[in-house]
């Protein structure tokens, strides 16, 4: 295998494998699980984890471009090309991102600034469509979480949303809503959380494949 990775034991009853944004691999496993049934079990999933370095390995050189001239970025999972435009403000077309060239400072936080305006265009009114069905919540935030897409609130009755989720595809953007929505009825993972989100979003788990395979691009460079 090429590649290292970390053990954590736990009380947990089966062996898992996580990989985070930096490609750190960490295998947690129940207590008393040899090191030949932890290697055996990595050796099962190997393929799979080669595939998800690759895509951080990828997603990395495409952050190291920075802000530069043709860098790409995610806007409802399609890639917008960054141009910087000699007039005008920051705004974008089908397949461009236009930065204004008069004024390169704080490039990152206005162009995470109009993520969050994107975010608070889309997200927000989309909950709309399947509050009839699941529940309705009181307040709708857009907020700069790194490690969830969305929250729930369930006391408060609000549901929060992070502004990457607007860089996803709106049927994934949905499952996200929906799931969070669910949580304002059902606060576990419970089978009956799961049945409530699959009722209203039936390609649920295909949404979840979309977000783990595609998290490392979903943000914006330093």
């Amino acid at each position: 295998m090429n590649f290292t990775y970390a053990v954590q034991f736990s009380r947990r009853k089966s062996i898992a494998i996580s990989i985070s944004e930096d490609g750190n691999v960490v295998v947690r496993s129940p207590k008393g699980i040899s090191g030949i049934t932890i290697r055996a079990f990595l050796k099962q999933k190997e393929l799979w984890i080669t595939k998800h370095l690759l895509r951080i390995h990828r997603a990395a050189s495409s952050l190291r471009e920075g802000y530069s001239e043709g860098s790409r970025f995610l806007l409802l999972g399609k890639e917008l090309r960054f141009v910087i435009a000699e007039n005008g403000t920051l705004r974008s077309d089908q397949k461009n991102l236009y930065f204004p060239a008069y004024d390169m400072t704080n490039v990152r936080s206005r162009v995470e600034y109009w993520y969050v305006r994107q975010a608070e265009k889309i997200i927000i009114p989309r909950v709309a469509t399947f509050t009839p069905t699941i529940a309705k919540p009181k307040i709708i935030k857009i907020n700069r979480a790194r490690r969830q897409w969305g929250s729930c609130n369930n006391r408060k009755k609000e549901i929060h949303f992070s502004w990457r989720l607007v860089m996803a595809p709106i049927w994934v953007i949905d499952y996200v809503i929906v799931h969070e929505l669910a949580h304002l009825i059902v606060s576990s993972h419970s089978p009956k959380f799961w049945s409530l989100v699959e009722s209203a979003c039936p390609r649920y788990q295909y949404a979840k494949q979309w977000l783990s395979q595609h998290q490392y691009r979903m943000r914006l460079p330093q």
